[in-house]
């Protein structure tokens, strides 16, 4: 690991964006076969280098990597450094497309994976209240992403549904935004997207 270690960082360091997204891709895979913290803690500050990629194509891919390993993050590493992404990533739904930055495309396909870890593995919110306002924060990136113009983003979230909903517990079904977008999905001019509720 120790000899190995050297090149990966080099890689993730290189000039190409192609080299760095190809990095991006991989690098959850060798942070999971790292034996020790230590290890882990050096490819960290890599994670962080390339989630600050100038390229998009690189940010999205990483973000996408990371999102995959938040139950074996340390908890410390994701409060502070990746929860304020994962809230920037999906808030740039709400942004225009004249914004810098764009929300990753296959970031919607993995909401319900992040939101669950985040909010039921991690154990990274000791205050109830900070619990509850970042879960709100999500489901308002949420409900606008089920409200896109754009079928396979309304897919995405209808897949996502039942993780939403067992994060949040079932009690919460009452709240009207759960709810309506339920009914939404249901009323979908996409067969393929009230098919899939159908399949719950």
């Amino acid at each position: 690991e120790e000899l190995l270690l050297p090149s990966v960082v080099c890689l993730c360091q290189d000039t190409s964006d192609d080299v760095r997204k190809a990095m991006s891709g991989q690098l959850g895979a060798f942070i999971r076969m790292l034996s020790t913290s230590t290890l882990i803690n050096q490819m960290l500050s890599e994670l962080l280098e390339l989630l600050e990629d100038e390229k998009d194509k690189v940010r999205h891919e990483i973000l996408l990597t990371t999102i995959s390993i938040l139950d074996i993050l340390p908890a410390t590493f994701i409060a502070t450094s990746i929860l304020p992404v994962l809230k920037q990533s999906f808030g740039l739904i709400d942004q225009t497309s004249s914004s810098d930055k764009k929300m990753a495309p296959s970031l919607p396909k993995q909401f319900g994976f992040m939101f669950y870890h985040l909010f039921t593995r991690t154990g990274i919110f000791d205050d109830e209240a900070e619990r509850t306002a970042n879960i709100d924060h999500f489901l308002k990136c949420y409900k606008t992403m089920s409200q896109s113009t754009n079928e396979d983003v309304r897919h995405s979230c209808a897949y996502n549904y039942p993780a939403v909903l067992k994060t949040v517990q079932i009690k919460s079904f009452e709240d009207h935004l759960l709810r309506n977008c339920l009914t939404r999905f249901v009323r979908d001019t996409g067969v393929t997207i009230r098919r899939l509720v159908g399949s719950f």
